[in-house]
């Protein structure tokens, strides 16, 4: 699949214009005339452990008439990464509420959308996954299969986690962590009331109802022809999980990796989430 490599808009964009203004609802560049801008901008929020970086790498960056920017991989490679929204022309995303708070993704980006009431009259696609198992996969990948990052605000994260690892379980970690992705639920819950023009998108549906998931995302934000097959493929769960930067992609895993009380007691903390969310 042939990717968009529009790095001149990229950097136009991520630059800005000191003749215009940048805020949400302000558009005027001369040279951003063109198809791209008939289509309303769209962001794409969701938490890590959602599938994310397939979407960023095989949907978003091959939307039809829209650019795909990303503003989290700018922040860590720039975190000083100058930060303009246009209302056309350009899907933004994958938006992470889940970003570290001590990082600038968290700091520049994740509390702008929160604190901005111009992002409830935006077109948002919000996408989800079952908390308990956004629990799992976290353990899995920041513990054990994430390759270190080249860009060193990412690999510092990482390598802070791992020593802090000592003698914690799955168990321990989903337990005292559950707080925290109840707390990023309820950001999302916040932007959808506020907001009428969104899309909510499971991650559930995308690994057992392929069909229903792929036509909602598509009627929201319309894609290119080769995306449907290119995503089905990527996103198919696997069989064997080894210790490398790959996802497993299964549901239900906290079922058979965490114990039953365990499973109790994240039912308990997370009863308000799973109850709004339909888990």
């Amino acid at each position: 699949m042939e990717r968009k490599r529009d790095n001149e808009n990229l950097t136009a964009h991520c630059c800005g214009n000191r003749n215009h203004r940048s805020r949400l609802g302000s558009f005027a560049h001369s040279q951003h005339q063109d198809i791209r801008l008939q289509s309303e901008s769209v962001f794409f929020i969701s938490l890590h452990k959602c599938a994310t970086t397939c979407f960023n790498h095989y949907v978003l960056d091959h939307c039809r008439n829209l650019t795909h920017i990303d503003y989290a991989k700018a922040l860590l490679e720039n975190p000083v990464q100058k930060i303009d929204f246009w209302p056309t022309g350009y899907v933004y995303g994958v938006i992470r509420l889940s970003a570290h708070e001590k990082g600038p993704v968290y700091d520049r980006l994740v509390r702008k959308i929160m604190d901005d009431s111009e992002f409830y009259d935006q077109k948002i696609v919000f996408m989800i996954r079952d908390p308990r198992d956004i629990l799992i996969s976290f353990y899995y990948s920041l513990y054990n299969t994430h390759r270190v990052s080249g860009m060193e605000m990412l690999g510092d994260l990482i390598l802070e986690a791992r020593r802090r690892k000592a003698n914690v379980s799955l168990d321990q970690f989903a337990i005292s962590n559950a707080s925290w992705i109840a707390e990023k639920f309820g950001w999302i819950e916040k932007l959808m009331r506020f907001n009428r023009r969104h899309i909510l998108l499971r991650y559930r549906d995308l690994i057992e109802n392929f069909d229903r998931f792929y036509t909602e995302l598509n009627s929201f934000l319309p894609l290119a022809s080769d995306v449907e097959k290119e995503l089905f493929l990527q996103t198919r769960p696997r069989i064997k999980e080894k210790l490398e930067h790959k996802r497993s992609g299964k549901t239900n895993q906290y079922k058979s990796k965490l114990k039953k009380s365990t499973i109790g007691a994240l039912n308990e903390i997370l009863k308000p989430v799973l109850d709004r969310f339909g888990y």
